[in-house]
């Protein structure tokens, strides 16, 4: 009988050197997330806690996807030698949600601003109609 090879901890490292650079600028957005309510009746908008939640988030899901790959890798089976297993996967890309988020957020943005017809750099407040 041929043994399967143990199993490595590829994607447990991975998640954590890649999610352990992000965490230090993600603590960064996270203390800087206040000054989103910075203008007058923000705080009562809801759009800018949902923004600021998500930003805080993002340290938190770094840390939970570096800890919950080490802990799903035993429950791993022996597939192959680097191939991880769903659970594995999905707590390893928890932190690609806040991201997602916010490059979904940019392109609807600049598609809004292509199709407003506002010059480019310009913001409508800065523009006297």
């Amino acid at each position: 009988m041929t043994d399967k090879p143990e199993p490595k901890p590829f994607l447990a490292i991975l998640a954590s050197v890649v999610w352990g650079l992000a965490f230090f600028p993600g603590l960064v957005g996270a203390a800087l997330s206040g000054m989103m309510f910075d203008a007058p009746g923000s705080m009562e908008n809801p759009v800018a806690w949902i923004n600021a939640l998500i930003i805080v988030s993002f340290p938190l899901l770094c840390l939970v996807a570096i800890v919950g790959s080490w802990i799903a890798f035993p429950f791993q089976k022996r597939r192959s030698a680097i191939s991880p297993s769903l659970g594995q996967l999905v707590v390893a890309g928890l932190p690609l949600l806040p991201i997602a988020y916010v490059v979904v957020l940019m392109i609807v943005g600049i598609i809004y601003g292509l199709l407003s017809g506002v010059s480019p750099g310009l913001h409508e407040t800065v523009i006297k109609h």
